[in-house]
């Protein structure tokens, strides 16, 4: 008797709602970002003939990445803040 396999397959969609969708596009650009930052990190140090970073490395740049990014979005958000409030207020 042989043995056979039932190989199945299922399809999804999903239906995200427009909060969901935007959370879904910052994730996705923040990905691309963090992999294009590091690819550039490797790229340069390669032409400076430098020993490429390994994992723990990048994951030190990237925590240095992540305190400029951070600094950064309060910087805008607290602009928008000040904007928003003073619209609201007149």
């Amino acid at each position: 008797m042989h043995d056979r396999q039932r190989l199945q397959a299922f399809m999804y969609k999903l239906m995200p709602t427009g909060e969901q969708q935007r959370q879904m596009r910052r994730f996705a650009g923040s990905c691309r970002f963090v992999f294009n930052k590091a690819l550039a990190l490797q790229k340069e140090r390669y032409e400076c003939g430098e020993k490429k970073p390994g994992c723990a490395g990048l994951c030190k740049e990237l925590t240095g990445w992540r305190k400029t990014w951070c600094r950064v979005a309060r910087t805008v958000y607290n602009k928008n803040a000040r904007a928003s409030y003073l619209v609201f207020r007149c």
